[in-house]
């Protein structure tokens, strides 16, 4: 029997600034856990007050920080916080940022980061070196979240990025496997590549945590389920099957591009909650 907990992600607010009356509304749906999407132009965690008001926030409606998404983006168009990146300047800046960030919410409670193998577009002649960009950079980040008691876990990616085809994915995780890393598995993601969800599933890769967003097939759309194609009754079929017996415990995500209402999110945790 696989032992769930269901929490929805602070990227619903993104096009906000964070206000107690965001987890007033995901309380009110039943959630007393959430994702906490490192976006500054929503928190901005490097400034003390904003951070308190989140940990009194926290307080008041009994919620705790399930997970941390690191950092991604400073917040501007085509600049990206690139753990793989064939500059060392920009790699050595993202490592920064994601170490500063998880000191943080360490301090808020977190206990698992979510992370991004790589963010750039890469040539075919620069794949190997990305890669291995990508594996060096997360053994550090592994290295220095377990000091802090914090379990990384490495996402697959939406294509064109790095870890988005099951192969890379895979290739990654075998570069860290002395390091113990979880595995994040983003339905949306891998609805988007050629490879389909399917080829996840069938992967031997064995999720601690799925993100929850549907779309059509073709972009990262974080639409809610039941708005795009995935067939959420035959993959929660599959994951029965082939996750049943390996996997213990595993966190339901919702992180969807829009607060859709109170009720619907009651109505989509109630609907998960059977699995």
């Amino acid at each position: 029997m696989i032992i769930m907990q269901i929490i929805a992600s602070s990227f619903m607010f993104w096009k906000e600034k964070f206000s107690e009356q965001h987890l007033v509304y995901l309380k009110n749906a039943g959630f007393s856990g959430f994702e906490m999407f490192c976006y500054r132009n929503y928190l901005d965690w490097k400034n003390r007050t904003e951070m308190d008001k989140l940990l009194h926030a926290m307080r008041v409606n009994q919620f705790t920080i399930s997970s941390m998404h690191a950092p991604w983006t400073k917040g501007v168009e085509n600049e990206w916080y690139d753990i793989a990146s064939l500059d060392h300047r920009i790699r050595e800046k993202a490592l920064k940022e994601i170490f500063e960030a998880v000191e943080i919410f360490k301090k808020a409670g977190a206990k698992f980061l979510v992370v991004h193998p790589g963010m750039d577009k890469f040539k075919s002649t620069t794949k190997n070196q990305y890669m291995e960009n990508a594996v060096h950079s997360l053994k550090l980040i592994s290295l220095f979240a377990h000091e802090l008691g914090i379990q990384v876990l490495i996402e697959n990616p939406p294509p064109p990025e790095i870890g988005s085809s099951v192969d890379e994915i895979k290739e990654i995780f075998k570069g860290l496997r002395d390091y113990k890393p979880g595995f994040c598995f983003d339905i949306g993601h891998a609805n988007i590549t050629n490879e389909g969800i399917d080829a996840f599933l069938t992967s031997g890769l064995f999720p601690s945590e799925l993100h929850i967003s549907d779309n059509h097939g073709q972009k990262d759309e974080h639409l809610l389920p039941g708005e795009g194609s995935i067939d959420w009754g035959s993959f929660f079929t599959k994951v029965k099957h082939r996750f049943g017996e390996r996997v213990s415990e595993i966190k339901f995500n919702f992180e969807l591009g829009r607060f859709p209402g109170t009720a619907v999110l009651i109505k989509l945790r109630e609907k998960f909650s059977i699995f």
